[in-house]
């Protein structure tokens, strides 16, 4: 089973696996890395590289936000690991994680981050009322 990891800034990644453990249960082969504040970017890199020679050889990483420290960290250890299979994922949403997570069994690290952003963009709706009538006909998730 593929492993993921999720950071992010703040509490930003425990807070989104807490949701989706709410919702699927509790995972297995899932570890979060919060990256606080007064916390140091070596002392981010430690948590996460540890975190990653724990979870097997294909690993995705979900983070908040491409170009922070987070993300960086990440795509910096995805190249210097070499014994692993390393796919690293920003801009994590609950629907994408929650569809990843669900559909991950044996499918292998890269063809789960091609459906993550697939399915990261498909989470996203805007919902614009036309009439009152659309709110009784209006299907959820």
């Amino acid at each position: 089973m593929t492993g993921i990891l999720v950071t992010g800034h703040g509490r930003f990644a425990s807070g989104i696996v807490s949701a989706l453990e709410l919702i699927a249960g509790k995972q297995e082969n899932v570890v979060v890395i919060d990256f606080i504040e007064n916390q140091s970017t070596e002392i981010l890199k430690e948590n996460i590289e540890r975190s990653l020679n724990l979870l097997g050889d294909e690993i995705i990483v979900f983070c908040d936000l491409a170009g922070g420290s987070p993300f960086k960290t990440s795509v910096i250890l995805s190249r210097t690991i070499s014994n692993k299979k390393i796919e690293v994922v920003a801009g994590v949403n609950l629907g994408m994680l929650l569809e990843i997570v669900l559909l991950r069994g044996d499918t292998c690290a890269e063809k789960l981050a091609e459906m993550a952003l697939n399915s990261g963009g498909n989470a996203l709706k805007r919902f614009k009322l036309k009439d009152k009538e659309e709110v009784e006909d209006f299907d959820g998730i």
